[in-house]
This record gives C-alpha cells, structure tokens and sequence, in this order.
C-alpha cells in the first residue's frame, strides 16, 4: 500500500488497513512509523509480509508503537533474510489474542 523511500518517512497514528497484496508498509530506504491501528494482509509463498524492509536498501527502518496485526508479529517479523527481526519501539510488546491458536498480536506499552 505504501513505502517509504529513501529519507522519507511515512507516519501512521490509527487507521483500518486491508489488501490482497502481501504488504501493506515497507521501508525503502526511508522510515515507516506506526502508533496505531489495525493491519491485515495476504500471504506471499506462506509468509506474511505485513511491514518488509527491502533486502539490500541502506537506512531503511520500520518502527511500531501500536497497532493490531493479523497473523503477524512485529516482534517477531519472519519478512528478514538474517531471521527474525523485532520492528517494536524500546519500551513496546507485542501479544497475541490467543497464545495457543494466535490470530491476532497487539502492540502495547510494556
């Protein structure tokens, strides 16, 4: 749906975001910002891609405050090619609805 290129920045406060694609915000060399809202996106090859950082693109970073995420934990982001990457501010948490079936992870204040 958007991406951040090179020094931008896109900042996200609220907001219901839906698509059939695989991401909804990646960093391409700018900042992706997200306080709030609600995230939910398709599969790519049995990945979900919610927020990817472009392989390879200097600067590029994802930031998360807030939010609710489908089937995705920003926490533990699998969209890296080095593993599994946090996108969460310092001081944030993310935790699923259901520890056991997980179908939705909230970020909040620790």
């Amino acid at each position: 749906i958007a991406s951040a290129n090179a020094n931008g920045r896109v900042i996200v406060e609220n907001g219901n975001f839906v698509t059939t694609d695989a991401t909804i915000f990646q960093s391409n060399g700018g900042t992706v910002i997200i306080n709030g809202g609600s995230y939910k996106a398709e599969p790519y090859q049995g990945t979900y891609y919610t927020l990817n950082l472009v392989d390879g693109v200097a600067n590029a970073a994802i930031e998360v405050s807030g939010g609710k995420f489908y089937m995705y934990d920003p926490a533990q982001s699998k969209t890296e090619p080095n593993g599994p990457v946090s996108f969460l501010m310092d001081g944030y948490k993310s935790e699923p609805d259901d520890p056991n079936n997980p179908i939705w992870y909230e970020v909040t204040r620790e």
